[in-house]
């Protein structure tokens, strides 16, 4: 029965430890984003021939797209600096990135070092191509995000070093004032924001701010010296947490009660068949 209620114990505590990481992961939001590099209709590409588009200048991390429509099979090649010197200018590419032959249909490509790039659209011998939509654009996603810098000082306007922070709004976060009396929240969702300062010998305050997105929000704040002190201790403890631990209790009890059951019940069965 000890045995079973330990790793029971331990599977609890596995449960508890995933569902708080999940609460307190980073909720700042990512958006998909895209620009438009070329559109156009009813393109024609002569005997033998090739239209081409670029340079672009791409950073690492971004995809580029290309979609089209023609009315017989094209090949759609994308290529960097390298492949395009490379190129004889004739045939085709001897290297290129990716390619794609259809009709119909699109390609892409994920940059992963930052280069200049080359879109080329090529007909084959004896086919004087009609592209009638043609578009290019670069896709990515980026995190919308920004930073709170927050200051502590005194009366004299001295900074004070380890003052006990939270900060509650669309996320929650906390932590302590550096030796230079500020602490930074990096990668925080953009909104409304509670700030919380406390600190033995202090009076504890608050003060609301706006973070905003690919900025930087500061916020100066004062503490007032208090007439009693005690040492505050933070535990970081929210609703959700408490609802965790508490239904962690309980599995806990009610594993352990049932165990305890079994065990009697099979105490009782046993006597009864020795009596027997």
């Amino acid at each position: 029965m000890l045995r079973r209620t330990i790793w029971s114990l331990v599977l609890v505590l596995i449960v508890t430890l995933f569902l708080i990481s999940i609460i307190t992961t980073n909720a700042a939001q990512i958006i998909n984003k895209e620009q438009l590099l070329f559109s156009g209709q009813n393109l024609d590409i002569g005997l033998m021939g090739y239209r081409y588009s670029g340079p672009y200048s791409v950073m690492s991390g971004r995809t580029i797209y290309v979609e089209w429509t023609a009315d017989r099979l094209v090949s759609v090649y994308i290529l960097n600096e390298v492949d395009w010197r490379m190129w004889p200018k004739y045939g085709g590419p001897t290297s290129y990135r990716i390619m794609k032959t259809a009709e119909t249909g699109n390609v892409q490509f994920m940059v992963h070092y930052s280069d200049k790039f080359y879109i080329v659209v090529m007909g084959f011998a004896g086919s004087a191509a009609r592209l009638y939509t043609w578009t290019e654009k670069l896709i990515w996603q980026e995190r919308i995000a920004g930073k709170l810098q927050i200051i502590v000082r005194d009366d004299h306007g001295n900074r004070i070093h380890y003052v006990y922070i939270s900060v509650i709004g669309p996320e929650q976060r906390d932590g302590y004032t550096n030796s230079n009396g500020q602490i930074i929240f990096s990668d925080l969702t953009p909104g409304e924001y509670t700030i919380t300062l406390s600190k033995s010998g202090y009076q504890s305050t608050t003060k609301k701010v706006t973070v905003q997105q690919d900025i930087t929000t500061q916020a100066e704040i004062i503490l007032k010296p208090s007439n009693f002190s005690t040492d505050p201790i933070h535990i970081g403890f929210n609703m959700p947490l408490g609802i965790l631990l508490l239904a962690s209790t309980a599995i806990v009890i009610i594993t352990t009660v049932c165990a305890c059951r079994m065990r009697k019940n099979k105490m009782t069965a046993r006597q009864n068949k020795m009596s027997d």
